[in-house]
């Protein structure tokens, strides 16, 4: 068990340092590059620049390529038994025989869990809007104004005042009385029922996909180790007798199935 758990921390932090390493090299040469050309020919190339996008491409590039090498490790773990470094190379060893393969599986599994989320916030979205059709927010507006007259010539010695007070609301004062106001939406007690009864129903649909997409990624994992093992040659045979406890007594079922994969060759008759 504690192998396994060793095992599976590298699996989690080794992409990163993979990241890291990649971005670093990214920076360098990207940058350096960059560097070398516009001491060379006068050009105004920015090197920062360069060496920022070199430092991108190698972060996604270097995570990629760890994830990728480091997904069999857990199944190899599991199934072969065998130490943290002999777990790593073995899960290289299995990936390098298909990697475009290993590859589409990692891409598919980063991808899965967002368009999964993307789907649920959108049906989710559309169906509170059609149950619950948004009205045009009321618009209040008041206007008091003062005639400006020969027979008051006070007003008109005073000069316009224009003021605005609060985003989202809109008042405008012209003249010494003169008020034009205009009040937006504001969220009342059922808009913030309506958002958190959204967020509950979101978080409540998005576990059991979670679960769909945690289960169908342990799926492509070991479809993948069996997939790579073929590659090689390596037999199932060899990896039917981890499962085999020869100590344990069998029911009469399993000494069936064991004597028709003796018969059919598929597994070695032992004494």
């Amino acid at each position: 068990m504690e192998k396994i758990s060793v095992n599976g921390i590298v699996t989690v932090f080794v992409p990163f340092i993979f990241a890291a390493i990649a971005a670093l090299a990214g920076l360098i040469g990207f940058g350096g590059t960059a560097w070398a050309l516009t001491s060379a020919t006068g050009s105004s190339v920015d090197p920062a620049l360069f060496a920022g996008g070199g430092a991108l491409v190698g972060v996604i590039g270097g995570f990629l390529y760890g994830y990728v090498v480091c997904m069999l490790i857990a199944p190899v773990a599991i199934l072969e038994n065998l130490s943290v470094r002999g777990g790593f190379r073995r899960s290289r060893l299995l990936t390098a025989r298909s990697f475009t393969t290993s590859l589409a599986a990692a891409v598919i599994m980063f991808l899965l869990p967002m368009v999964l989320a993307g789907a649920l916030s959108f049906v989710v979205g559309v169906t509170a809007k059609a149950f619950d059709p948004k009205a045009n927010a009321p618009v209040e507006v008041t206007q008091n104004d003062n005639a400006v007259t020969e027979k008051n010539p006070e007003t008109t010695d005073q000069q316009p005042n224009v003021s605005s007070e609060k985003e989202g609301d809109l008042n405008i004062r012209v003249g010494p009385r003169s008020a034009v106001e205009v009040r937006g939406e504001k969220k009342d007690m059922r808009s913030r029922v309506k958002h958190a009864v959204l967020e509950s129903l979101i978080q409540i649909f998005f576990l059991p996909l979670q679960i769909f997409a945690v289960s169908f990624s342990s799926i492509i994992v070991a479809l993948l180790y069996l997939k790579t093992r073929l590659a090689g040659g390596e037999p199932m045979a060899d990896l039917l007798e981890r499962f085999e406890d020869n100590d344990r007594p069998r029911k009469k079922w399993q000494e069936r199935v064991r004597a028709r994969l003796i018969q059919s060759g598929r597994i070695p008759s032992r004494p």
